[in-house]
């Protein structure tokens, strides 16, 4: 009988300072030790768990980065409310840096997100907000003191504001991902293409903002995203139709 080949990936075993992460984020989140409380010193956690203190100050850096734990020198580390907001940006943004999620792709994860984003903000948002953006919309305007990166920044920091309007935690957290990764395709396709192209849509969608208008906002941010992709797709046809290579084989 023929065996059939399947893949198969290397097993990986789990350093000691992860094994003792785990354990102590399953105690929080079973709130044997709740919010407020004071953690057991290193020492005491060492001898618990049987591993180094070397191993326990590691576990502890883990739940601080991912905001369960707060360490305070010379009181010690305290259990707090965790961060969800930072625990899905500390999932994704590793995860999106991956060869396989390239520009196009996350474009497209992106104008699935946004479109229904502005219609949850344009309920919640509150006159704060709608002033941020205005504020962030007339830097994009003053072209002349503006270069790429700063216009690009701001034109993640205007979706930014629409997605804190949402003050959903994990839609935020997303956005922040977004923000990172898209940062240099943001301003190349500034480069190419000019300062005006995405502020036609800004100004349309602050004014869905003002009205609390949700298929406005929706409808808006729909048009931006595909006008968005489309452009990024068409000047990276063009870059790819002017290599040496594709000259040579016309």
């Amino acid at each position: 009988m023929e065996t059939k080949e399947v893949m198969v990936h290397r097993i990986h075993r789990k350093s000691v300072s992860d094994q003792v992460f785990e354990q102590m984020r399953e105690l929080i989140l079973a709130s044997e030790w709740k919010i407020g409380d004071k953690l057991p010193a290193e020492t005491d956690l060492a001898n618990h768990f049987g591993v180094s203190r070397s191993s326990v100050r590691q576990a502890l850096q883990k739940l601080s980065a991912i905001g369960m734990v707060k360490t305070r020198v010379g009181e010690g580390s305290f259990v707090r409310q965790a961060d969800i907001g930072k625990q899905i940006e500390n999932i994704l943004l590793p995860t999106f840096y991956q060869p396989q999620f390239t520009t196009d792709t996350v474009l497209e994860l992106r104008y699935v997100v946004e479109v229904e984003t502005a219609g949850i903000a344009a309920h919640r948002v509150e006159p704060k907000d709608i002033l941020a953006l205005e504020n962030t919309l007339e830097r994009q305007k003053n072209q002349k003191k503006r270069t790429v990166s700063s216009f690009a920044a701001d034109d993640i920091n205007f979706h930014m504001i629409i997605a804190e309007s949402t003050h959903n935690e994990a839609i935020i957290a997303v956005y922040k991902v977004f923000g990172n990764i898209l940062k240099s395709a943001m301003e190349e396709t500034v480069r190419q293409l000019g300062f005006d192209i995405g502020l036609p849509y800004h100004e349309k969608l602050i004014e869905a903002m003002r009205k609390h208008d949700e298929n406005m906002a929706r409808d808006v941010m729909r048009e931006h995203m595909r006008a968005t992709e489309d452009s990024w797709k068409e000047m990276m046809q063009q870059k790819r139709s002017s290599l040496p290579d594709n000259k040579s084989a016309r």
